[in-house]
Order: structure tokens, then C-alpha cells, then sequence
């Protein structure tokens, strides 16, 4: 039997867009949804969304999924710990979806090579604002930092990433282990062709 469960009832319906009326393909499909607190629709292309996320993962060995995962993991622990992370998975998608294909390519080989690429991703953005708020979600529909509480979380969670890598780089390396802070070029450097 079903356990109880909380569930949001969403008000919605399908979004029939120019491109799906003229390819009949499902990923071009969109859905309308209704915003009770304002109230307003909002249009939605879920389904290009994954499927955008699907052709670029397959590409790069199915490396993009595992970044994606391993930062909504760390956003969970950092959480868990009182961090707060405003930073939606769907965001956070829509962000490691712009990291480097070559590294990600890496990554379908070397698995830490994930972890040095998202977190040099992640860092480059924290670093580069002006950048970060010129990316699109992959539908392209809008703007992936498009609120200040986004960029704070882009900011928490390269710091969780930079710790993760840091630790994990210094069980990697007997030399990196001696120091308390290592440089992140250095633990990128270690993680990037190692193997588990």
C-alpha cells in the first residue's frame, strides 16, 4: 500500500508550441502552469529540458548526469549541515549542462575528473557573475541566475565544492595531504586522471 504523503496539485495544461505543431515532436511540447501566489500562468518546456540534459550527457558518457548529481548531493549534505543553498535542481541542470564537454568527456573514464570539473565550473562562474547571469537554461527559455538569492547560491555551493575537492584531492595524494589548504589547480590537477 501507498504510505501517506504530502503532493502539490499543480494546475495545468499542455502548451502546444509553433515547433511542436510543425515537428509533432513530444520534446517540443510545452505545459502551461499556474502560479496560485501571484496568480499567473507560466509556460514550460520540461520535456526539451530533459532532452537537451539526455543528448549532451550521451555525449560525454553519461558524465553530465553524475556532475549534476554529485552537486545536488553536496547542496543536500551542505543543507543538512545549516547551509542553505537557494540554488533549484533544475538550476543547478541548467548550470553544470554549460560545463566543459572536453573535462566531462574525461570524466566517463576517470570518475574524480566530474568532481574537478564541476567544481572548477562552478568556480568560474562564482567568480564571474556577469557571465553566470548570461547563461540559458537549456530550453532556452530563461536566464539561469536571474534572481540575487541564485548567485548566493552559486556562491555557497562552489565553496562546498572547493572543500569536497580539496579533501578528496588530499586522500589522493600523499604529497597534497601535507598541506592544510592545498591550491585548487593543484587538487584539479591530481583528480583529473585519477582512478578510484
Amino acid at each position: 500500500g501507498s504510505l501517506p504523503r504530502v503532493v502539490d496539485v499543480v494546475p495545468a495544461h499542455w502548451y502546444n508550441t509553433i515547433a511542436f505543431q510543425a515537428t509533432q515532436m513530444e520534446h517540443h511540447r510545452g505545459v502551461t502552469i499556474l502560479n496560485k501566489k501571484v496568480p499567473e500562468t507560466i509556460d514550460n518546456l520540461p520535456f526539451l529540458h530533459i532532452k537537451e540534459i539526455r543528448d549532451r550527457c550521451n555525449a560525454v558518457g553519461g558524465s553530465l548526469r553524475k556532475a549534476i548529481r554529485l552537486c545536488k548531493n553536496v547542496r543536500a549534505d551542505a543543507e543538512s549541515e545549516g547551509t542553505d543553498i537557494p540554488l533549484p535542481s533544475f538550476d543547478i541542470a541548467a548550470t553544470m549542462y554549460h560545463a566543459s564537454m572536453d573535462a566531462l568527456r574525461i570524466g566517463a573514464i576517470y570518475d574524480l575528473a566530474i568532481l574537478a570539473e564541476a567544481q572548477r565550473h562552478l568556480d568560474m562562474l562564482a567568480c564571474n557573475h556577469e557571465y553566470a547571469k548570461n547563461l540559458l537554461v537549456p530550453d532556452g527559455s530563461r536566464r539561469i541566475f536571474n534572481t540575487q538569492e541564485k548567485l548566493i547560491g552559486l556562491n555557497r555551493l562552489s565553496v562546498e565544492m572547493d572543500n569536497l575537492m580539496r579533501a578528496v584531492a588530499k586522500e589522493q595524494s600523499a604529497a597534497l595531504a601535507t598541506y592544510n589548504e592545498p591550491s585548487l589547480v593543484e587538487c584539479r590537477r591530481t583528480l583529473e586522471y585519477a582512478s578510484l
